[in-house]
């Protein structure tokens, strides 16, 4: 991958919707930059936030999503199309990854994602079931070439029984930390 941001499954831990937001932006710009496929999987507020500050930095968000270059989904509606109650259902995630990838893929051009998913799973109370989505991503990139921005919140994190084991948890399923 070209650019400040390395290839792989990176993690990158927020204090703050500044931070967050100004990463991703980041990682986003520098993706449409190198003409990659971008992919954002975020709550409506943060793609509706993300998407702001990409159209304040002269990036035509509307002409990248018509030339299928930026796309955005809903983290919950993803969610819940591999959930099984509160755990992974894991042919349902690799069916429905498998689709989701080859479509992003179709430009023929490198795909980086965001994904808040894990996150969301943790403020859900679920921190098990979001380092179990943790290694279904790992198994998936041994079959897919893309990079996947994972933002954690430190709050969510620090809710958790055992915060310190979690964090490291994090970083021992991701392959970079921003």
């Amino acid at each position: 991958m070209r650019g400040p941001f390395p290839a792989g499954h990176v993690a990158s831990f927020f204090s703050s919707e500044t931070d967050r937001v100004q990463t991703v932006v980041d990682f986003i710009r520098d993706g449409i930059a190198c003409g990659d496929t971008c992919l954002i999987v975020a709550t409506p507020e943060h793609r509706d936030v993300i998407r702001t500050q990409l159209c304040q930095r002269s990036i035509d968000v509307p002409a990248l999503t018509a030339r299928y270059q930026y796309i955005e989904l809903d983290t919950r509606t993803l969610l819940s199309q591999f959930m099984n109650g509160s755990r992974c259902d894991r042919p349902r995630f690799h069916a429905l990854l498998d689709t989701l990838m080859r479509q992003a893929a179709s430009r023929g051009q490198p795909v980086r994602a965001h994904s808040e998913t894990a996150n969301v799973l943790i403020q859900d109370g679920l921190p098990d079931t979001a380092m179990e989505l943790e290694e279904l991503w790992n198994e998936f990139s041994r079959e897919h070439r893309f990079t996947l921005l994972c933002g954690y919140s430190t709050a969510a994190i620090d809710t958790t029984r055992n915060p310190g084991r979690l964090t490291e948890l994090i970083r021992a399923l991701h392959s970079h930390e921003v």
